[in-house]
């Protein structure tokens, strides 16, 4: 046989061995050109979220990975994750929330055809002004002597109270001084209060609450 002919022919069967070598060590699954095998990475993480009711709220993620990944927001009130219809952008945004929401849960899913990756769990925890337990009552008390005035609320957030006095004069309702304690007491009561109003005025960073009126009569 021709020798250039043997030489072409070992060269062929050497080329063909070396080809199902590299076949049989990836698997036969190499990505071809402009092919890529990176599935959805978090790059932005969302952070729980503490807001008042009426309060509009965002939560933030995002994610890297060829192809780039869609994403679709899931809400969990109580029974499980499901899909929110339509939040399929990176950032989710809650108008007005109220106070059922409070608790609730958030994740972000990012797919693409490689995989996909869930973000962290987050929460939303939304407060309200406080909430009144005890309304001050009507006193009646002789002159001279001195009138108690209680009233409770309760907030899941540090509140204030003052109360106010409306001495039923053109002055209408007015803070009483120093009066920032869910007692009041008014001492040394006269005639001249007979009739005056009372009431308190609980704060909180989200918002107010004011209690019913009492009335002080003097004898």
């Amino acid at each position: 046989m021709n020798l250039s002919l043997v030489m072409l022919f070992a060269a062929f069967i050497l080329s063909l061995t070396s080809a199902c070598s590299d076949s049989t060590i990836n698997g036969g699954n190499e990505p071809g050109p402009g092919e890529s095998t990176a599935q959805p990475s978090i790059s932005k993480q969302p952070e729980s979220m503490s807001v008042c009711v009426g309060d509009d709220v965002t939560f933030r993620s995002d994610a890297v990975g060829e192809p780039a990944p869609t994403v679709q927001w899931q809400e969990d009130s109580g029974a499980g994750y499901a899909d929110m219809t339509g939040r399929q952008t990176t950032t989710l945004s809650l108008s007005a929330v109220t106070k059922p929401m409070d608790g609730n849960r958030y994740r972000a899913v990012y797919r693409n055809d490689n995989g996909e990756t869930t973000t962290v769990e987050v929460s939303l925890t939304v407060f309200s002004s406080p909430s009144i337990l005890d309304h001050p009552e009507d006193r009646l008390v002789t002159q001279s002597s001195s009138a108690t005035f209680q009233a409770q609320a309760l907030s899941a957030i540090p509140m204030s109270v003052t109360w106010q006095r409306d001495a039923n004069d053109s002055n209408g309702w007015q803070d009483i001084p120093g009066r920032t304690s869910a007692t009041l007491v008014v001492n040394n009561v006269t005639l001249a209060m007979d009739l005056y109003r009372f009431r308190a005025i609980f704060t909180n960073s989200c918002g107010l609450t004011i209690t019913s009126t009492a009335t002080l009569s003097v004898q």
